[in-house]
């Protein structure tokens, strides 16, 4: 009894294992098959999506409530339907047809058919509301130029006008004056006063160009002290992107001051020098004029908006021309006879040996 009790027991247990295998197997299955399932049909959906929507689409009704003529039974891909044939509709009058896209009624104004206008938007008879006008903006001004100003000049080229302080060493210290005209043109005046120390620059100058016996030496020592130099001239500019300048003129010296009469008989020689050292106890006033050209060349610079003026330059003055006096007030006779003596003999030692060179260095405003 208790072997069968003991196989039955195996037997019970068998069947309950196998009923829970199946039951396992069964749900295996169902994923499997449910899985496999979803996966061909997302496969289907990818590879051919017009025929799945054509295939699950309903068959639409005509107003009739009678199916398509162009339907297809449930699950057969819909057929495309054949190009429609061109028709011809009746001619609309222009009193019926609304303005804007011709033969398109119901369309507002805007694009006509033939292209796209070329003025923009808004287009003609187009809603202002949809594209209201921007308001115009006012165009930035731009500085004009001076009268006679050329165009693309670095520089200044109009008119303007510029003071200055500086120097025309050894001539004298003074004050500058500049008018610029158009053409890059400009006139110049300068006045000077001569220091005595300019003066003994002349006569170092005077030597150095190899007139080692100017009888003028002496005189210019003494008598140009306090001189009084002026200054005029006519530059042009020939670069108008540069400060490379030119100019030209007349200088005029005025020079007063005493002679010995050892001086005066040197300058006149002759018998009227014997004269002059016997008769001649004290300085002889002498007044001279001294007539000059000049020319030179130099740079100037621009900065701070075109007002601070800095110019340099180097020139070369020579005198031409003079006129002198001479007075000799305690013997009026011999002043008489020798005036014009003087004068000549002057006027030659003055042009042979007054030939200098010039450096002018300044620093002014411009207007």
């Amino acid at each position: 009894m208790k072997r069968i009790a003991s196989d039955l027991t195996c037997v019970a247990q068998f069947c309950r294992y196998s009923y829970e295998m199946a039951f396992v197997w069964r749900a295996g299955a169902t994923v499997l098959s449910v899985g496999g399932g979803v996966a061909l049909a997302t496969l289907a959906l990818a590879i051919y999506p017009s025929a799945a929507h054509a295939q699950w689409a309903m068959p639409t009704a005509t107003p009739s409530g009678s199916p398509a003529a162009n339907s297809q039974p449930h699950g057969q891909p819909a057929a495309r339907p054949a190009p429609a044939q061109p028709t011809t509709k009746p001619p609309v009058s222009p009193a019926a047809q609304p303005q804007g896209y011709p033969g398109r009624p119901g369309y507002p104004q805007g694009y006509p058919q033939q292209g796209y206008p070329q003025q923009g938007y808004p287009q003609q008879g187009y809603p202002q509301q949809y594209y209201p006008q921007q308001p115009q903006l006012p165009q930035q001004q731009l500085p004009q130029q001076p009268p006679g100003a050329d165009q693309g000049d670095d520089e200044p080229s109009g008119f303007g006008f510029a003071m200055a302080l500086g120097t025309d060493f050894p001539l004298g210290f003074g004050p500058q004056l500049t008018l610029e005209i158009p053409g890059r043109l400009f006139v110049q005046g300068t006045f000077a006063w001569m220091p005595a120390a300019y003066g003994s620059a002349i006569v170092g100058l005077i030597e150095a160009f190899g007139k080692d016996e100017a009888l003028l030496g002496p005189v210019i020592e003494d008598a140009l002290a306090d001189s009084f130099v002026f200054r005029a001239s006519l530059g042009w500019r020939p670069f108008p992107s540069a400060g490379f300048e030119l100019f030209a003129g007349y200088t005029t010296i005025s020079v007063s001051g005493t002679a010995p009469p050892q001086v005066i008989a040197d300058i006149i020689e002759g018998d009227l020098a014997k004269e002059v050292k016997a008769e001649l106890t004290e300085d002889t006033s002498v007044d001279a004029q001294l007539h000059n050209f000049h020319v030179g060349l130099g740079w100037r610079w621009l900065a701070f908006e075109d007002h601070l003026l800095i110019r340099i330059a180097l020139g070369y003055t020579q005198t031409v021309d003079s006129s002198s006096s001479i007075s000799v007030s305690q013997n009026p006779e011999l002043e008489t006879r020798l005036a014009p003596t003087f004068t000549d003999a002057l006027h030659n030692i003055l042009t042979n040996d007054v030939k200098l060179p010039v450096f002018r260095a300044n620093v002014g405003y411009r207007f």
